[in-house]
């Protein structure tokens, strides 16, 4: 590995990501000139540098006027190997010195040199400014840490961001169990490193990509556990239903995981989006998920041959996604305060068309993957107070979490999963 080209794609690939809104995910997997033998490396600083952004913001904001964005990609590269990698600091900076000369930019070389030796000086907040003091030891917008904050109060907001901010990087998977059985699939984990989870098993990076040389197409899938519990709670309050409707599919995770607990049931799984409509059609031909019907549909409008046939409706609606950070970490970068009420409208849109289409004596489920109130409970308990016809059930799960008015919070700090949330409703008959 080129050391020095290498870090030159990591900073192509952060310009990218600060400069054009590019999700970091989705960059790290489509990108044709990283190599094998330099992906580990650049997926951990990229990563790693969106994570810290907060945080090296604080720090370049008290040794300089505002800087050129390029300038400050450059910066936080090295602040990164200077505070997050076992490197010796001279080899740290001294890396981001030549970065910035092979990127045509030496004039700017010495100041960059300048602001990394002088990072460890900076004092971050007193922890008596607590708010202050967990957006940066966080690195997290402080709108985040306030509404948090509101909704949890002040000890609890800090327990969910440390675990949110923190907690190991796990892969999560499940076996198909269409295509490869149970005890099969485990002979090919190693359980020294692995481990079994409520509905799958947790891996390392070393075994997935076993896995994926060692199985053929649609023997497992990464599927994270919060997503699957979604899917327990539905088994949970449903006996052999008939008609099944996924409003926000894509993709396609718990359609498939439905089509597999509910062999004889149809699913129909909508997105409002015709390419990802296709990633779900996609999961399913891959998963050979032949139940699984898949629609281009806008879940807030309801369509009169829709209404009251189905016995479940799932709703996961888009949301702020603050509860999987730690496979998301732009999330930090691209979600704004103004951005949630928003987002909960929505929300109450999506739930409120699909309330329609629920049978009598049906179940209708709503999810999302973020720990806000705002586009939680709030959207739950504001159906219900227009829909009486419509009750809570109450959730139980085979893992702690956060019961909030008989819901299901499911958070890092108390049960090890991501942030879900996850309401069921029985429609009276």
């Amino acid at each position: 590995m080129n050391n020095a080209e290498t870090l030159k794609k990591v900073y192509r690939l952060l310009s990218d990501i600060f400069g054009k809104g590019a999700f970091a995910n989705i960059l790290l997997n489509t990108a044709e000139t990283i190599e094998d033998d330099e992906r580990a490396y650049v997926t951990r600083l990229v990563t790693g540098v969106v994570e810290r952004s907060e945080e090296f913001d604080y720090i370049i904001s008290a040794l300089t006027e505002k800087i050129k964005p390029s300038v400050a990609v450059l910066i936080k590269i090295g602040l990164y190997q200077l505070k997050y990698m076992d490197i010796p600091d001279y080899a740290a900076i001294n890396n981001t010195v030549e970065l910035a000369k092979l990127l045509g930019k030496s004039g700017i070389s010495g100041f960059v040199n300048a602001v990394l030796r002088k990072s460890a000086t900076v004092r971050y907040p007193d922890k008596k400014d607590r708010e202050k003091y967990l957006s940066v030891t966080c690195s997290l917008p402080l709108w985040i840490v306030k509404r948090l904050t509101r909704d949890y109060g002040a000890d609890r907001a800090e327990s969910i961001l440390s675990a949110l901010t923190e907690s190991e990087k796990r892969i999560h998977v499940r076996p198909n169990i269409r295509k490869i059985e149970t005890v099969k699939f485990e002979e090919l984990l190693d359980f020294s490193i692995d481990k079994r989870s409520n509905l799958g098993y947790y891996v390392t990076h070393s075994t997935l990509k076993k896995l994926n040389s060692d199985t053929k197409n649609g023997s497992f899938f990464v599927h994270n556990e919060g997503s699957m519990l979604v899917c327990a709670v539905i088994e949970a309050y449903t006996d052999n239903p008939v008609a099944i409707l996924d409003t926000c599919a894509a993709p396609g995770g718990k359609s498939v995981l439905l089509s597999e607990l509910y062999p004889e049931a149809e699913i129909t799984a909508c997105d409002i989006y015709p390419h990802r409509a296709a990633l779900i059609e996609s999961y399913a031909a891959r998963a050979g998920a032949r139940n699984v019907r898949v629609e281009v549909r806008d879940a807030t409008v309801v369509r009169e041959f829709d209404r009251e046939i189905f016995d479940v409706v799932l709703c996961d609606v888009p949301c702020s996604g603050l509860g999987v950070l730690s496979s998301r970490p732009d999330i930090r970068l691209n979600r704004k305060a103004e951005s949630i009420s928003a987002l909960a409208a929505l929300q109450y849109k999506i739930l409120s068309a699909s309330a329609e289409c629920v049978k009598p004596g049906g179940l209708l489920v709503y999810s999302t993957c973020t720990v806000f109130d705002e586009e939680n409970s709030a959207v739950v308990n504001k159906l219900l107070a227009n829909n009486p016809e419509y009750e809570k059930l109450k959730i139980e799960l085979p893992l702690p979490f956060a019961d909030i008015d008989g819901c299901a919070q499911l958070l890092p700090d108390i049960g090890g999963t991501d942030g879900f949330f996850i309401a069921a409703l029985r429609r009276k008959l």
